[in-house]
């Protein structure tokens, strides 16, 4: 794969550069993608991209940086893999899930019904907050087959297996409803929380619901659902 440096010159224009990229990216993926198609994006010529860049690696290994809030060296070769390493290591050192994680390391320390609508107010927030590099690597995953496995057999994955040891640790101590499948359970509250968080952007009807009341809905549902009550 080609390693890419960003031109010193980008810092006037980079959040617009970043934020056409990621635009352009998410819809075509990573190998439709061409330069021309960022530039029309950003409004600019292709001459001019290239005064700021020097390649489609770097702009999508940038995006992934951005999207993944790691922070790099601009002064290093640029290549999207290690951004995202980088953004599961910072996952695996539980830096982005701490009430998850602390209700992990103890009994519950609050009502649980407190605890557990806490718990899945997070698991939206990361939904929301990383949703645009979680669709940048969907979108891109045949180009990037090294991508696709970080992602879903490490960052995705370590993330559901925090969420599954924890439902399954309240759910032994009777804490949740009845199941007759926890898989089916544990997989419907991912995609409510998938949808709302992440993917509700794409559908057409996405207007007609009040942004401010779709988190606490959803929370109250997830909570009622898995607990029969609240």
């Amino acid at each position: 794969m080609n390693m890419a440096r960003l031109k010193p010159n980008l810092d006037d224009r980079r959040a617009q550069l970043i934020a056409a990229a990621t635009q352009v990216f998410t819809r075509n993926g990573f190998r439709q993608t061409q330069m021309s198609d960022i530039a029309r994006e950003m409004g600019v010529s292709v001459g001019s991209l290239y005064n700021w860049v020097d390649s489609k690696e770097t702009l999508f290994a940038w995006a992934l940086a951005e999207a993944f809030e790691v922070e790099v060296d601009r002064d290093l070769p640029l290549d999207p893999v290690p951004f995202l390493k980088a953004a599961s290591e910072g996952f695996n050192a539980a830096s982005w899930t701490p009430r998850l994680d602390a209700a992990l390391d103890q009994a519950p320390d609050t009502p649980f019904l407190q605890e557990l609508g806490e718990v899945i107010g997070e698991m939206f927030d990361f939904t929301t907050r990383f949703g645009a590099g979680i669709r940048l690597i969907e979108a891109s995953t045949v180009d990037y087959p090294e991508l696709a496995v970080l992602y879903f057999d490490s960052l995705r994955a370590s993330y559901l297996a925090k969420v599954e040891r924890y439902l399954k640790d309240r759910q032994a101590r009777g804490l949740l409803a009845a199941t007759q499948d926890f898989s089916i359970m544990m997989r419907s509250l991912v995609e409510l929380i998938a949808w709302w968080g992440l993917h509700r952007n794409a559908d057409p009807t996405e207007s007609l619901y009040d942004p401010a009341a779709i988190r606490p809905e959803v929370i109250g549902f997830a909570v009622r659902g898995l607990t029969g009550k609240g």
